[in-house]
């Protein structure tokens, strides 16, 4: 096993015993994975938001009142190639580039991602990591805005923040040309996540099922199902597929160069 890292945090909260203390809103944690490979975090309060979309399909519907009672990290970007390898010695990825996001994992892999990170010993006490939960996934992509993209409802609003294509098959238009891109070129949204939305979709922990109307706290999706949710879209989508609602989901042992995964760490669930 590889020496204990350096670990970064760039705060004053204590993390020397075991009692998660809870940072102020905004605060970035840093995960030193070793040879210069970091993973970078970035604190999210808890809070409460409309959850869903009128517009974007009927699995978005109804828009319902959702509030989080704990806050999390959540990673500023997608993880990358190279941070998937430092954490488990491969890549699966399809298009190779070290800054890219990681792709052609399952929700399983993801997963696995998690579990060998909490297992290298390197995060502050008291701290797990873990995919988000489909609700923190949408808290922390929308960053308390109502539009279809966390910067505004047009494709050039889009442009700004996100790689897509113009169809599945990505035949014409958009501006990824075919393929993912290096995380972080965008612009990011009000809390300092970058990529939410296109480049590639990302796996959330919850089963897939229906939205139901009424308030939520703290949901964690249904009990069981065959698919597993992602969030985002994707180079190849058109904008149409592209949103803070917009929900896609596929069976946790799909692969396509179009799927990664982000991830979240707090205190163990």
């Amino acid at each position: 096993m590889k020496a204990t890292p350096t670990l970064l945090l760039a705060s004053l909260v204590s993390f020397a015993t075991a009692t998660f203390a809870e940072p102020a809103a905004g605060q970035p944690l840093t995960v030193d994975l070793g040879k210069g490979v970091k993973l970078e975090l970035v604190w999210v309060a808890p809070g409460e938001f409309d959850m869903g979309a009128t517009n974007d399909g009927d699995d978005a519907k109804p828009v319902h009142h959702v509030k989080l009672t704990k806050g999390f990290w959540m990673g500023k970007y997608e993880v990358t190639q190279e941070q998937y390898e430092a954490v488990t010695g491969r890549n699966p990825s399809g298009y190779k580039a070290a800054r890219s996001p990681v792709e052609n994992v399952n929700w399983f892999d993801a997963v696995a991602f998690t579990v060998a990170l909490n297992g290298m010993g390197i995060l502050p006490a008291g701290v797990a990591c873990r995919l988000p939960t489909e609700a923190e996934w949408e808290y922390a992509c929308r960053a308390g805005t109502t539009t279809r993209f966390y910067s505004g409802n047009s494709e050039s609003d889009l442009a700004r923040i996100g790689w897509y294509g113009a169809s599945r098959v990505l035949l014409y238009g958009g501006n990824a040309g075919k393929r993912p891109h290096a995380v972080g070129e965008k612009e990011p949204n009000k809390l300092g996540f970058y990529d939410m939305i296109g480049n590639v979709w990302e796996w959330c922990s919850d089963w897939y099922g229906p939205y139901h109307g009424g308030g939520a706290v703290d949901p964690t999706g249904p009990a069981t199902g065959s698919k597993r949710v992602r969030r985002g879209g994707a180079f190849p989508n058109a904008q149409g597929f592209l949103g803070s609602a917009p929900r896609g989901a596929s069976a946790p042992t799909d692969k396509v160069s179009a799927f990664g995964f982000r991830v979240v760490c707090g205190p163990p669930q």
